[in-house]
């Protein structure tokens, strides 16, 4: 009896060799004596996983498919008893023990990377840091979503609230937005959504995203935790 396909977070994996090296850990496989049918049987199953998901099954997984039932058709044909072929799955094992030689590199400079940001130099004195040596540096869309929760008086806790209204036109605030930098170059974010209903400044947060994405402004924060400011850059029309 075939075992069960096992369920799995789809969005976790960087690609086939990924899954797949999940795969033979998750079962306690060797990894140099992988049963094929059993293997191919799960990694199909995780394809039907994204497709009920309606998640978009790129062409290399379709391709690692492919390449597992190929080998699986090698080893089913009779080989004459003189030829000593190399074992099909050999080339796939290899790929697998790079790719996961990698992966632990890589898991293990992200873990060298995370134990760094705890560290300062001797000396150190945050409030000595340049205004231009903390613009951009560290700032990331979540820092934007904090000040937008300020603005919008909502805790990250907090209860659900149901929205209802007038749907909200997100290229009316994206020509909002660019209009404001035009007109005085740069405004800080709290000035830029003072006095807007909550709707409104989910629409303006989304603005804001998509303008920094297109290269329009620059979003810049003085020092940690300080004013974010907003600043024309260039044009975003498309």
């Amino acid at each position: 009896m075939e075992s069960p396909i096992p369920r799995v977070k789809l969005s976790r994996f960087e690609g086939p060799l990924d899954l797949l090296l999940y795969l033979i850990r998750q079962q306690e496989i060797d990894i140099h004596d992988i049963p094929i049918n059993e293997i191919t049987h799960q990694f199909l199953g995780a394809i039907d996983q994204m497709r009920e998901m309606d998640l978009e099954v790129a062409g290399e997984f379709i391709l690692m498919v492919a390449y597992l039932l190929y080998i699986k058709a090698q080893m089913l044909l009779p080989q004459p008893a003189t030829e000593e072929d190399e074992d099909p799955r050999m080339p796939l094992v290899q790929k697998l023990l790079e790719y996961q030689k990698f992966k632990q590199i890589g898991e293990e400079l992200g873990r060298m990377e995370d134990e760094r940001k705890m560290l300062f130099p001797r000396g150190f004195d945050p409030s000595k840091i340049g205004v231009e040596e903390i613009i951009k540096a560290d700032f990331s869309a979540y820092d934007l979503y904090k000040a937008y929760i300020e603005v919008a008086g909502y805790s990250l806790d907090g209860s659900p609230t149901v929205i209802s209204g007038a749907a909200i036109d997100i290229e009316e605030k994206l020509k909002f937005v660019r209009e404001k930098l035009l007109e005085l170059n740069e405004i800080s974010f709290n000035e830029l959504t003072k006095g807007e209903e909550r709707l409104h400044l989910v629409a303006i947060f989304i603005a804001l995203l998509e303008l920094a994405k297109r290269g329009f402004l620059a979003i810049k924060q003085a020092k940690p935790f300080g004013i974010i400011n907003l600043q024309y850059t260039g044009d975003a029309n498309d």
